[in-house]
């Protein structure tokens, strides 16, 4: 009898859990877009809210909403993270997002700071622990060419090496990855519409800085 007993527990735990591990996030809160679980859902009427709400929303009646979302809304509120508010940032576009950091920064109009940054990986530059100080850099005119020279973009590499070791960490240009991220900042973003393609300066920088 106990031996059924304890079956009977087992196979309700591991239905449970089964039931537990299938719940998913997969319903958007109306107002700010974020994905919900079940219990973060809220009902709210939103013909009732017609002078905080746009009106694809106030025809929709019923809107589910995030916790946060309703409380603001019941207190005639518009919640800061409001889809219409346009705070949400847009997506990298596939020009940019693979950009390195040296590659960021030959596109970079601008050098406004320096970074002072405290290395604990043996071959890396990219793990920082501790503190990151900021010091300001006078900008003295905008770059009307890109991309820049290595002098004029500010880079100061430093690379470990050791007696018993050759290698070395290795910093890759890609320039027709350079080229096509400048060729989409020029058509789409209105700060480089001036800007003069100039790749003749920056074709003496080595493929492996």
């Amino acid at each position: 009898m106990q031996q059924a007993n304890q079956a009977c527990r087992d196979i309700t735990n591991e239905q449970s859990f089964e039931a537990a591990i299938n719940i998913f996030a997969d319903v958007p809160c109306a107002v700010c877009k974020r994905s919900l679980y079940p219990q973060q859902r809220s009902n709210l009427r939103a013909n009732m809210y017609s002078i905080l709400l746009p009106e694809e929303l106030v025809a929709l009646g019923t809107i589910t909403t995030c916790s946060r979302c309703s409380n603001n809304i019941r207190k005639r509120k518009i919640p800061t993270t409001a889809y219409w508010n346009k705070m949400m940032p847009a997506e990298v576009p596939p020009e940019l997002v693979n950009l390195t950091s040296v590659e960021e920064r030959f596109l970079s109009r601008i050098v406004p700071f320096l970074k002072i940054v405290k290395l604990n990986n043996r071959f890396s530059q990219n793990w920082c622990k501790g503190q990151v100080i900021l010091f300001a850099k006078d900008v003295v005119e905008i770059a009307e060419q890109l991309p820049l020279t290595p002098n004029q973009a500010g880079l100061v590499l430093v690379v470990e090496s050791l007696e018993n070791l050759s290698c070395s960490k290795e910093f890759v240009v890609d320039m027709q990855r350079l080229n096509r991220a400048l060729t989409w900042l020029i058509s789409n973003n209105h700060l480089y519409s001036d800007v003069q393609v100039h790749f003749e300066t920056t074709l003496n920088i080595p493929h492996i800085l």
